[in-house]
């Protein structure tokens, strides 16, 4: 049986990458792999939704406090946890369990040791984050990008060589609710067509850019609605821009919902205008909603959305581009139909669960047993790397 330590910096919220361990770990062949996630938070964020939905998935999961972005402490107490769990591998996600983890990691001993790369995040381009990133990637024994995009930006600005980098897309398995929601009930929405953004209310997520690109759609669609399904630091800010552009009657923010994937059933159209994007998880779940969706041509979604077949992709940072998009596809409803049902085909055969689990499987096994051949050609004590791990 192979011990597998998912490390992540969990934030209050539910967002891509933890939704991503969610289908994942889950998922893993329990005869092959004992796993288990291990949470660092900070106080006041116990992320009791990430906690019980693996709990309720069977997957263990334990918290470990992180007192700030630079907390020396943190490395000693978490090498310390992961020697008394003792893993034959440990796999972090986002750059704090990436840093932290991988220093923790090797001091505990740990055999093998694997990082996914889940966003092409600016930060990691320059300044102290990117040199502090570089020196923990000579600890890291293989790398997972969840993108094409991803795994070139690993390679050119992160200077991984490319043999250390694999592609494995995020999978998601669609599930149709039983009963359709009302969500021009639920969010006292209008008569008018309904577009849904979900996202975390970040400068990445390009809220800005859409509510100007909405100005010029409501002159065109008087009584469109947008739902902006999310929460974050620019909450304040972007319901002043609302009012500011003279859009409250159009425009409603729900907050953060764990039911968002449902919800996406009630919508006409999905939009995600993002900045940069490591993947996108929000536009699975609207595919398989059957939705059409715009979206900015950044990062990786155009690996996943195909422009002008399963939705129409603008260049970043055009709010007239933008708007031009939206207003294409809700005039025609057989367009949205064409595009959401090509959408939904396409997640089924090129996203899906079982793929991505097949994949994650033969990384740890191969990577393993690479390791293993590597401590006995060179003589290091194979206790660790034994042949229990191998199955």
């Amino acid at each position: 049986m192979i011990k597998i330590v998912h490390i992540i910096k969990a934030h209050g919220v539910i967002a891509g990458a933890e939704n991503h361990l969610l289908s994942l770990l889950p998922s893993l062949d329990r005869s092959k792999f004992d796993v288990c996630l291990l949470a660092l938070t900070q106080l006041g964020r116990p992320v009791p939704d990430l906690v019980s939905g693996m709990h309720s998935r069977g997957v263990p999961t334990q918290r470990l406090g992180i007192l700030a972005d630079v907390d020396l402490t943190l490395i000693p107490r978490l090498a310390f946890k992961i020697r008394k769990m003792r893993p034959d591998v440990v796999h972090t996600h986002l750059v704090h369990a990436d840093l932290y983890g991988s220093i923790a990691a090797r001091i505990a001993g740990v055999p093998l040791l694997i990082s996914s790369r889940h966003n092409d995040d600016p930060f990691r381009h320059s300044g102290m984050v990117a040199r502090l990133v570089k020196l923990a990637n000579l600890y890291v024994d293989h790398f997972v990008a969840i993108s094409d995009h991803v795994r070139e930006f690993t390679v050119t600005v992160e200077g991984v060589d490319t043999k250390r980098v694999t592609t494995v897309h995020y999978g998601l398995k669609p599930r149709s609710p039983t009963i359709m929601p009302d969500i021009r009930t639920k969010f006292g929405l209008g008569d008018g067509p309904v577009l849904m953004c979900v996202a975390r209310l970040t400068p990445q997520k390009g809220h800005r850019l859409l509510l100007t690109a909405l100005q010029s759609v409501v002159r065109k669609i008087p009584t469109v609605q947008l739902l902006l399904i999310g929460d974050g630091p620019l909450r304040v800010e972007l319901e002043s821009l609302t009012s500011k552009l003279g859009l409250e009657g159009n425009v409603v923010f729900s907050g953060w919902r764990t039911d968002a994937p449902n919800l996406l059933y009630g919508a006409d159209l999905f939009v995600l205008p993002s900045l940069w994007e490591g993947f996108g998880l929000v536009l699975l779940e609207a595919m398989a909603a059957s939705l059409a969706i715009v979206a900015t041509r950044v990062g990786s979604i155009s690996e996943i959305v195909l422009h002008d077949h399963t939705g129409l992709l603008v260049e970043p940072g055009n709010d007239d581009d933008l708007a031009n998009a939206i207003i294409t596809l809700m005039g025609s409803s057989h367009e949205r139909a064409r595009l959401g049902n090509q959408g939904r085909i396409r997640l089924e055969g090129e996203f899906s669960v079982k793929s991505m689990v097949d994949a994650m499987e033969a990384i740890y096994l191969d990577s393993l047993s690479s390791r293993k051949e590597f401590a006995t050609s060179t003589g290091e004590s194979t206790e660790r790397v034994s042949a229990r791990t191998i199955t």
